[in-house]
């Protein structure tokens, strides 16, 4: 098996990468610097005031959080002497996970347009990236369950989509997707092949979960944008039914 797209792996798994994480929290420990004592106030602006600030990079991630807190569109107009700056440094929980999720998806949109693979990960990416409502949270989080070290693994390859199970194998190896021996779903052998077929499409794997993910799911070229930023336990759960289905199915009977 190939292995994922690894910005929609780090989603999947909830992973933020490490220079995310670090930006986070250097923000956190700033915003505790500016919004607390006089001392420790002080000690924030004069580093920020300093003609040789070896710590310009901090400063600016603190104002681009600040900035991303108030509305604004450019952090350089954030004037960390206003006295508004110590109100809005108190950040709570909840503002920080959508701002660690913000400069997660902002991070992982910039790789996929230099990349321009115009892969179904990207079109996740780019559609998460677009939208100010979406968080990577734990309630999106598709491992929380009892389930199997086997399963998590095959949900993995479902969501890749570049599994001789899921999709087909040949065609993701040569990359064309020309190739008319390859190109049709190995189950019904008719439509073509892709993962948001056999979730929803494929005549050969029709059963209850599928028509139930249908009702729930407004997109089936977006379901991995449903199931890893929108996504719920019901949706989860259902998913986890299909792949299982799928998997069970055995192709060489």
């Amino acid at each position: 098996m190939f292995y994922p797209h690894r910005e929609v792996t780090e989603i999947a798994l909830q992973l933020p990468p490490l220079d995310v994480q670090l930006e986070v929290i250097t923000v956190k420990f700033l915003c505790k610097c500016l919004s607390g004592n006089d001392f420790m106030n002080s000690i924030v602006l004069q580093a920020d005031g300093s003609l040789h600030n070896i710590f310009h990079n901090h400063m600016r991630s603190l104002r681009n959080f600040l900035a991303w807190k108030k509305g604004i569109r450019s952090a350089r107009n954030i004037d960390l002497t206003g006295f508004s700056n110590n109100n809005a440094a108190c950040y709570s929980k909840e503002e920080i996970i959508h701002y660690t999720s913000h400069l997660w998806l902002v991070r992982a949109k910039n790789i996929c347009l230099i990349n321009k693979k115009n892969s179904r990960g990207d079109r996740l990416i780019l559609k998460a990236a677009s939208s100010p409502k979406a968080v990577v949270s734990k309630e999106s989080y598709i491992f929380r369950y009892n389930t199997t070290r086997y399963m998590d693994t095959r949900i993995m390859e479902f969501i890749h989509g570049s599994s001789d199970r899921f999709q087909n194998f040949y065609q993701s190896r040569i990359g064309n997707t020309s190739a008319p021996a390859h190109d049709f779903c190995n189950y019904c052998e008719t439509g073509k092949d892709s993962p948001s077929h056999h979730l929803f499409d494929c005549i050969a794997l029709e059963d209850h979960n599928r028509r139930e993910m249908e009702k729930l799911i407004e997109s089936k070229e977006d379901y991995l944008y449903h199931l890893l930023i929108d996504g719920n336990e019901i949706i989860h759960r259902l998913f986890y039914k299909r792949v299982e289905f799928i998997d069970s199915i055995n192709l060489d009977a």
